[in-house]
């Protein structure tokens, strides 16, 4: 904003949130026939946000205005003859008690004066927050939101969490205190710091233990562990950083989709003017928000594919849009061209694949899977999905598994430090028994590709071949090779709490028992002929 603009704020009421609010506003603004009328008419002028930006002027949400004019008398008394004839068609009134004007910074006080005084407003700012969103930031990004924490601990101080059952402790946390952060997450990135107090803090409600320092139990099971989903043994409870991950990418998926809306026409004149959303770059100077929906454009990008439809927008050499190819994107044969976009290879006429220049681009594993893309009769414009989905689209459970670390992960970033050293993995193709003293553990894991039914399980032997411990389980899983993991890490699991201490792990997956090998060095690889 230059040193001649100002912003008018007429309040009367608070509800929703900023990022849902900037959502909603392209019904209301561009179709307002009043802002068309003063902008042709000279009589106000409003702000852009740079040169190519729209011109904006207002914008309305529920009982809320904000304006946003040239700070000059002429515009000021044009608002207030405008005001003083909605009051007299509505028979409403403004309550400028509760209104508030922010000028720019190098606008003279003298001049700030003159202008208050002419809509009779006193109130020369926004207020620390607006529907649940500081207005003013600090150097430090953890005393501009430290608010949050605040209200999460003012909330879990009041319950009297002794008197409580442990289901109505859960029940308080999971549909209370969980959410009260959430209108701030769905427009920033809350820092690590307070994300990690947030949960702490729950924590303690939930083993009885009060926010006093001097107040310390023992808490039976970490915090990782409570946070952990229930098919993994936890207690379903959302860490703060998935929960503001989830509420973000919510976001970004909504710019995505809906490329016409107001909020994106304003960043993409400042921001990525002649790209897209997801080709756009973060500058050196540029906003905290575009900062947060930049950051999680590059973590969800990996899962965002296309639907064909038409083929004009998506890129054959870079793009993913291949379904079941790894990558999604083609094996080429010649050089990628960067002016041939799908389109180049669909039939407009017979709405097919042209398989003649398919051959003569790319591989035959990629056409084979190229031709089973199915393309409609009526020809519609390339769509994003999300990959994670069945049907393509998101939502915040979904979000929540592909930004969840796996429990596989974690297998493999460190080795447990209660197994000792004698570890054996490897694959087998039949049963041979152990050496006397030691456990042999056989892991599979399966899923189906049509039902995504899924299951993993273990059994462990001795050398009489007596099964000493057994299990199954389930998980939300999306390749087989991801159920085997999940079955060797069970496994891992269970000697760790019966403390084994020489043990060989079998599994039928060669490339997977390869990886665990290579990951820990003290993993020794046990190979078994076919």
């Amino acid at each position: 904003m230059d040193k001649s603009k100002s912003n008018i704020y007429m309040d009367q009421s608070k509800s929703n949130t900023y990022m849902e609010y900037l959502y909603n506003l392209e019904e209301l603004y561009w179709k307002d026939k009043s802002r068309e009328v003063w902008l042709m008419n000279g009589l106000v002028e409003g702000i852009k946000v740079c040169k190519n930006a729209p011109v904006m002027t207002h914008l309305l949400f529920a009982d809320d205005s904000l304006l946003f004019y040239k700070a000059t008398i002429k515009d000021f008394q044009t608002i207030k003859e405008y005001l003083q004839k909605y009051c007299l068609a509505s028979g409403q009134e403004n309550n400028f008690d509760k209104s508030g004007i922010l000028f720019s910074k190098k606008i003279p006080k003298h001049l700030k004066q003159q202008l208050s005084n002419i809509l009779d407003i006193s109130n020369r700012d926004f207020g620390e927050k607006y529907l649940g969103t500081p207005t003013v930031f600090q150097a430090s990004k953890i005393q501009t939101l430290m608010g949050i924490l605040q209200a999460v601990d003012a909330r879990i101080s009041i319950w009297l969490h002794k008197l409580l059952s442990q289901a109505a402790r859960t029940t308080l946390i999971k549909h209370i205190s969980q959410v009260i952060p959430l209108y701030q997450m769905d427009a920033f990135l809350i820092p690590k710091h307070l994300c990690r107090k947030m949960d702490s803090h729950l924590c303690k409600f939930w083993w009885v233990e009060t926010l006093d320092p001097k107040d310390r139990k023992l808490h039976l099971l970490g915090r990782d562990i409570l946070c952990s989903p229930k098919s993994e043994g936890g207690l379903g409870f959302r860490k703060a950083k998935l929960n503001n991950l989830a509420m973000l990418t919510r976001n970004v998926w909504r710019i995505i989709e809906n490329p016409h809306c107001l909020l994106v026409i304003v960043l993409k004149a400042r921001y990525f003017p002649r790209t897209d959303f997801l080709n756009a770059k973060c500058p050196n100077k540029c906003s905290w928000t575009w900062k947060c929906l930049h950051a999680i454009k590059e973590l969800i990008n990996p899962f965002i594919t296309w639907i064909v439809g038409d083929g004009q927008f998506i890129d054959p050499w870079c793009d993913k849009w291949i379904p079941s190819l790894g990558s999604a994107s083609p094996n080429p044969l010649v050089p990628p061209d960067p002016n041939i976009k799908v389109s180049y290879f669909i039939n407009p006429i017979t709405r097919s694949w042209d398989v003649n220049r398919l051959n003569t681009h790319f591989d035959d594993a990629s056409v084979e899977k190229i031709v089973t893309i199915p393309l409609s009769q009526i020809c519609t414009h390339d769509k994003r999905a999300w990959d994670l989905s069945k049907n393509g689209r998101f939502t915040s459970k979904v979000g929540l598994r592909g930004l969840r670390p796996s429990p596989c992960s974690a297998l493999w970033k460190k080795p447990s430090p209660i197994i000792s050293h004698n570890i054996f993995v490897g694959y087998y193709d039949k049963w041979m028994p152990p050496p006397t003293s030691w456990i042999k553990c056989n892991t599979d894991g399966a899923y189906d590709d049509i039902s995504e039914n899924n299951g993993a399980g273990y059994v462990m032997r001795d050398f009489s071949n007596i099964a000493s411990f057994c299990g199954s389980i389930v998980f939300e899983v999306k390749f087989v090779e991801e159920a085997e993991a999940r079955a060797i890490w069970a496994a891992l699991k269970k000697a760790v709490e019966q403390k084994l201490t020489h043990i060989i792990i079998e599994s039928e997956f060669r490339i997977l028992s390869e990886v665990v090998v290579k990951t820990y060095p003290f993993v020794s690889p046990l190979y078994i002929a076919h």
